[in-house]
């Protein structure tokens, strides 16, 4: 499935029970599956950002998400995804 107008996927994260993440470029866009990567649904756009280079849950529904071009982290809970 394509995701958006995105051109690029450079990060990937399973938060588990079939729920996976998806980090893009050239709009540094969040997209959450729910059902193991069937299908995706846009949930958050991070900032004036173009990539999301990195994404790592650190359990208890916190996830990370390291950015391009200005570098910024951005932390947010599975819950308000």
């Amino acid at each position: 499935q394509r995701l958006g107008t995105e051109t690029d996927v450079y990060s990937l994260v399973s938060l588990g029970g079939g729920i996976v993440l998806a980090g893009t470029y050239p709009t540094g866009q969040v997209y959450k599956s729910t059902d193991s990567g069937s299908t995706w649904s846009l949930v958050q756009r991070l900032g004036t950002e173009t990539y999301v280079r990195s994404l790592v849950s650190l359990g208890g529904g916190i996830v990370l998400a390291g950015t391009n071009p200005t570098g910024q982290i951005y932390r947010f809970s599975e819950v308000s995804l």
